[in-house]
């Protein structure tokens, strides 16, 4: 099986198997466009990848909703209270954070511990070293919760091993940092609060924070189906356990969505100089099963597309999209080309 791309974007293909006579394939494209101060996009396949891009998707022949990531720099207000409101909204979701500077836990007059005013900064990175989470190092003893004996070692909460803010009593919390970002509806009020670690940016290590609650409850219903295979492949994603499917993408569980159709407005607020807003595009490309790779070739039917992952790099300015196109084939019928065509030479099946 060979890929002719004839389009600007980028595009690889994966495959797989699901039994011994039946594979799946997908030909993943990724699209980079420049957003301008109108919301308008523009193809600029010549961006060089930044490290705070979302992973590339084409390691997974199946993909299963959409992750949405934001990365970039929070910038301090000229004066107090040093704190910035970051917010995404994609459709009608909207997601909200609160960017502090560096708070520390002091001790009141009345004895508790309460946090200090925020400090100033210069920039601030959305990153989830700066969200809720940590590790410490307990000592050998009885354990703080079940007082059963503990041969001790590091102790990091599960969801964010490398955040800040996670201490193991009140004497440690003193003088200790809080987290910088945090989900304006889980402000951090006592040293021992638990939120859910909070941010925009791509996670793939931490997988803890796809397996939410309410997925949970969304896919106990899902694997209550009966499994049937189309054509269409509507009804494929059960053939892998759907929480697998949930664990591969980069997203934290607050941005995974079921769907972006086309005409979904998305606008980000908060994170780099000005906001962004823009609407997801059509998919960029047509990928067509094919004889040859020849312009003469007869062409099969239009593969299912879906989009797998919207990256915004709000420094930048750009947006990156993954679409998937998939289809599943005997192994002994295997299609020889795979064309990627542009939207714009999309043309009917020749005879």
């Amino acid at each position: 099986m060979f890929v002719r791309n004839r389009t600007a974007h980028n595009a690889t293909l994966t495959r797989g198997h699901v039994s011994d006579s039946l594979s799946v394939a997908a030909v993943i494209v990724e699209s980079t466009y420049r957003i301008d101060e109108h919301g308008a996009l523009h193809v600029d396949s010549e961006r060089k990848a930044a490290p705070t891009d979302a992973p590339s998707t084409a390691n997974y022949v199946l993909w299963h909703e959409v992750s949405v990531t934001a990365a970039g720099t929070v910038h301090c207000p000229a004066r107090a209270p040093f704190v910035v409101p970051v917010s995404l909204r994609i459709g009608d979701e909207l997601r909200r954070l609160a960017i502090f500077g560096d708070r520390r836990w002091k001790r009141s007059f009345g004895g508790d511990l309460l946090p200090s005013d925020p400090t100033p900064f210069d920039v601030m990175p959305l990153s989830f070293d700066k969200a809720f989470g940590g590790h410490y190092e307990m000592l050998p003893g009885p354990h703080p919760v079940s007082g059963l004996p503990h041969p001790g070692g590091v102790v990091a909460f599960p969801k964010n091993p490398e955040g800040r803010g996670f201490f193991e009593s009140e004497d440690a919390a003193e003088n200790g940092l809080l987290p910088n970002i945090e989900w304006a509806d889980q402000l951090v009020r006592k040293w021992d609060d638990h939120p859910e670690p909070a941010g925009f940016s791509p996670c793939p290590e931490l997988v803890a924070l796809r397996v939410t609650d309410d997925f949970l409850q969304r896919a106990s219903k899902l694997l209550a189906r009966p499994l049937e295979i189309d054509s269409s492949l509507t009804n494929f994603a059960p053939l892998a356990p759907v929480v697998a499917l949930r664990t591969i993408h980069h997203a934290s569980g607050r941005l995974i969505f079921p769907a972006a159709a086309p005409g979904t407005w998305i606008e980000c607020t908060g994170l780099g100089r000005k906001s962004l807003r823009f609407a997801v595009p059509e998919p960029p490309a047509k990928v067509v099963t094919a004889s040859s790779d020849k312009p003469n070739a007869r062409l099969g039917e239009p593969l299912r597309c879906d989009l797998r992952s919207i990256h915004i790099d709000a420094d930048s300015r750009h947006v990156i999209f993954a679409h998937g196109y998939t289809m599943h084939y005997r192994r002994d019928f295997a299609p020889e080309w795979m064309l990627v065509l542009p939207p714009e030479k999309q043309t009917e099946k020749r005879s």
